[in-house]
């Protein structure tokens, strides 16, 4: 079970990516953008995915830098 903590934690990380620009945004992309990307302090990189794109609802997981790089630049 995802603590309280860790929800508000992800929220914050999401926040933050949509805020700085770092997704890629496709034509057929609703009001949010289906891929976003953060790293965070310690240097994670982290995925999210979009699962409801008019809610802005997002799952996310760790991803290493090759993966980033593959994926948003």
């Amino acid at each position: 079970m995802v603590s309280k903590k860790d929800r508000e934690k992800a929220t914050e990380w999401v926040r933050i990516a949509l805020r700085q620009g770092q997704f890629r945004y496709f034509e057929g992309d609703k009001t949010y953008p289906k891929h976003i990307w953060y790293k965070d302090t310690e240097g994670q990189h982290w995925f999210g995915f979009a699962v409801n794109q008019i809610a802005g609802t997002y799952k996310g997981w760790p991803i290493d830098e090759a993966e980033k790089r593959e994926m948003f630049d």
